[in-house]
């Protein structure tokens, strides 16, 4: 897509009849997001061909339509269903989009933006790595009879993934369904099903047993069309009934560009975690562009939807221990673009991270990625997602009544807090798949309550002991449980400190009897709130009030940059 850097008035004089209905794109612009019926972004790129009409050129959109709705504009009547979020995608010049907005049966209009993998290239033989440390305690539970749809650039074949794992493979990057396996030219989404499932002698991933639904949508040269992941997403939907599919890995999507209520990609991703699918997504890699160092508030859809598992990759330095585990430049930070809600909501290794490549693929025969055998590293949001894909996978194996908000919470109230990463990096905390997976195993999901103690914390293979202390940002409160209370009241990354006497009188302190039907764990709001007022440190609800500690001399919020023109 081109870039405009240009700063648009406010206001643009509309002069002729060949103006067409501009004047509502402006009107548009200075309303809410939420309400608006065209993303910002695709709005300064139509005015921006409108008053240049010499650089027209067509662009990918999807039309949201009004619900009832059946009448559009001959040239968008056509265009490719996404019945799963009641939209079109269509190919529109700038006078065409316009006239849309015109239609009574058009609700919202936005890119039909290019997808991005999350993961960067590391040079393979510089030393440190992740240390994987999961498999030894979890008891015989390895995800069997749990599916996990791997959407991404295709499953290759590989000696650390038998083909019987691989359960079912559909390619949608030519924008419709193709059955069958077209392997990995990429080598993106080979790399990521190893980490969530491989289950090979020299290699195994966190769920070794799971069955590997390949869903492709990422090409050879790692692009894709959020509109062919939307439809791949529908598919999922669709056979959730018989596909046994209880977990979606995103390790991909694409800048934020509006807010998470009006982004096609969020209305798809919602309508799986509502049908009872657990999805992980990458909070992304925008934590630096050239030219910013260190950006905030740039969780990338659909991480960006308060309903999945969004993750931030951390770099545990190669070690067991956590308390060395440091921040990433590349992760994408809190908190979420227009929303402003309280994201990642954990955290994963994602640096130097060792993967499995498939032969013959772009990032497999890359000296800077690969060993040249089928093994390499890779950095990214995308590493750290998997590993959380596959933590969830084991819950569910040892619980398969558990719920997408149940195993989301179960999650974040397990992870292990981090000194060194923000608030807005770590989230809740680094993963802690034990801990989750014995909580997992204590709630009775049908009569709503916990059966059992589980230990606040556990000794790794060099002495470490390990605690559990999360907690789960909601409205005006936070959320602490009974694993949490022995480190409630320290202090969390940069001094910004977690414990209810910085909070209202709203908050809530979990007791041992947290699942107790009446209890507010069973209340959609825990995932779904809105607004979130975070300590004394850091507010957001309508607005942001930063604390003077947050950001370093050289950091800009997203909201900043897009302010300043730039564009994907």
């Amino acid at each position: 897509m081109k870039k405009f850097l240009v700063q648009l008035p406010l206001l643009i004089a509309l002069t002729t009849a060949a103006s067409l209905n501009f004047a509502i794109l402006q009107a548009n612009s200075q309303g809410d997001s939420s309400q608006s019926r065209i993303a910002r972004v695709l709005h300064e790129e139509v005015t921006f061909l409108a008053s240049n009409p010499q650089y027209d050129y067509p662009l990918p959109v999807i039309v949201r339509l009004k619900e009832g709705a059946t009448s559009l504009p001959e040239f968008a009547s056509s265009g490719n269903r996404l019945d799963v979020i009641h939209s079109v995608r269509k190919t529109l010049y700038a006078s065409q989009i316009a006239e849309l907005l015109d239609n009574p049966s058009v609700d919202y209009v936005t890119f039909d933006a290019p997808l991005r993998t999350f993961s960067d290239l590391k040079p393979f033989l510089e030393s440190g790595g992740v240390y994987f440390e999961n498999a030894p305690f979890l008891q015989g539970y390895k995800g069997s009879g749990i599916n996990v749809a791997i959407v991404d650039s295709g499953i290759g074949i590989h000696s650390e993934i038998a083909e019987s794992r691989i359960v079912g493979s559909v390619d949608f990057t030519r924008g419709w369904p193709i059955y069958g396996s077209s392997g990995d030219p990429y080598g993106h989404g080979t790399a990521v099903a190893g980490i969530v499932g491989a289950g090979g002698e020299n290699y195994q991933g966190v769920a070794p047993e799971v069955g590997l639904v390949d869903v492709k949508v990422i090409d050879e040269n790692g692009q894709g069309r959020t509109s062919n992941l939307i439809l791949a997403l529908e598919w999922i939907y669709n056979i959730r009934y018989h596909s046994g599919i209880r977990v979606v890995n995103l390790s991909l999507g694409h800048p934020p560009y509006e807010s998470y209520k009006d982004d096609p990609l969020g209305q798809a991703v919602e309508k799986l975690v509502r049908a009872g699918i657990v999805v992980v997504a990458s909070a992304g890699n925008l934590g630096r562009l050239e030219g910013y160092p260190y950006i905030w508030g740039a969780i990338s859809s659909p991480g960006n939807h308060p309903s999945v598992i969004t993750v931030y990759p951390v770099d545990s330095q190669g070690t067991a221990t956590h308390t060395d585990d440091r921040s990433t430049s590349y992760g994408s930070r809190g908190p979420t673009y227009k929303d402003n809600l309280f994201k990642p909501d954990l955290s994963a290794p994602g640096h130097r991270v060792p993967v499995l490549l498939s032969f013959g693929s772009k990032l497999g025969s890359n000296p800077q990625v690969s060993s040249n055998n089928g093994y390499g590293v890779l950095n990214g949001a995308s590493m750290a997602t998997a590993f959380v894909s596959g933590a969830a996978a084991l819950m569910l194996d040892i619980n398969p009544y558990l719920t997408p908000d149940l195993v989301k919470m179960i999650l974040l109230l397990s992870a292990v807090k981090l000194e060194q990463p923000h608030i807005l990096e770590q989230g809740n905390g680094m993963l802690n798949t034990l801990t989750a997976v014995r909580l997992a195993a204590r709630i009775n999901a049908i009569e709503h309550r916990q059966e059992g103690w589980v230990p606040p914390m556990w000794t790794n293979s060099l002495g470490e002991q390990i605690w559990a202390g999360g907690a789960v940002a909601l409205n005006a409160g936070v959320l602490y449980g009974n694993l949490a209370k022995p480190r409630a009241g320290t202090l969390w990354g940069n001094q910004n400190r977690w414990e209810p006497s910085d909070l209202s009188l709203q908050s809530i302190i979990w007791s041992d009897h947290f699942f107790l039907p009446s209890s507010i764990i069973w209340s959609d709001s825990i995932i779904w709130s809105d607004s979130i007022i975070w300590s004394d440190s850091i507010i957001w609800s309508d607005s942001i009030i930063w604390s003077d500690s947050t950001f370093s001399p050289d950091s800009i919020i997203w909201s900043d940059l897009r302010a300043n023109g730039t564009t994907d």
